[in-house]
């Protein structure tokens, strides 16, 4: 669960470098959608993949400073294929204009709908997304965090697809949608999801409804997850009965330095 919830967030911070690559473009260049093959061959650079906009890149300037674009498709790593690592049908970020004056980063809801994730893994152990999680040898200075507050996450219509070689086992996470409240560096944050998900090894289909409240400190690399109040229809062979509900509250922590 941990492993994926980091993976979601570095998801979602390579879509924040395409929108802030996307930014940049427009400050050279008037109309971005003018100069598409400048947009895409920087992140085609940055990722060693093929990327491609094939829908309009929208920008607002005052009083939020923004980009909008839709149509996004990341290709798959080699040897896994012509199914795209990564389809979105819209991404939407914007920060408010004045406060970078002072260095405060006020960053409206984060919204991204329409995502198709495929992720893959052969019998070798190799994966899909390991080329994009490798370590960059020159470390770079980020943003400071305490200076962020980001107006949420919105994610409507998602898919994330699991192919597991070494088990072998497809997992597919279908109509994901997740919403959070306000997030301000150190404060818990709240969560709550809907999703469809099938499972083959064995065989089983489930409709979860999940919310809970994330605390964390980045700095001890402590996290918990809790209270989890989750809701599910779990059908499937294997299943007494062919079909039951599920219904409970549960705690996660990790301590990811005593690992």
């Amino acid at each position: 669960m941990l492993k994926l919830v980091k993976l979601l967030l570095g998801l979602t911070l390579a879509l924040v470098l395409i929108v802030a690559v996307a930014v940049a473009g427009a400050l050279f260049y008037f109309d971005p959608n003018q100069h598409k093959d400048f947009i895409t061959g920087q992140v085609e650079k940055a990722t060693g993949r093929s990327f491609a906009i094939t829908g309009p890149i929208t920008l607002s300037y005052y009083p939020w400073l923004g980009v909008q674009a839709s149509g996004i498709t990341l290709g798959n790593a080699q040897g896994f294929g012509d199914t795209p690592f990564l389809q979105v049908d819209s991404v939407a970020l914007r920060i408010k204009t004045l406060p970078l004056l002072q260095k405060h980063y006020e960053l409206d809801t984060f919204r991204l709908h329409g995502m198709k994730l495929n992720l893959a893994r052969k019998q070798d152990g190799t994966t899909n997304w390991s080329d994009l999680a490798g370590e960059d040898k020159k470390q770079r200075e980020g943003l400071p965090l305490a200076a962020v507050v980001l107006g949420g996450v919105d994610v409507k219509d998602g898919q994330l697809t699991w192919q597991d070689a070494t088990a072998p086992q497809t997992i597919t996470l279908s109509k994901l949608n997740v919403t959070t409240g306000e997030l301000t560096y150190g404060a818990p944050i709240n969560l709550e999801a809907t999703l469809k998900a099938t499972a083959t090894s064995p065989a089983l289909a489930s409709d979860v409804k999940l919310n809970g409240t994330l605390n964390y400190n980045l700095e001890a690399q402590t996290y918990s997850f809790k209270p989890i109040d989750l809701n599910a229809r779990l059908s499937g062979k294997s299943v007494p009965g062919g079909a039951t509900n599920l219904q409970f509250q549960a705690a996660v922590e990790s301590d990811l330095k005593q690992d």
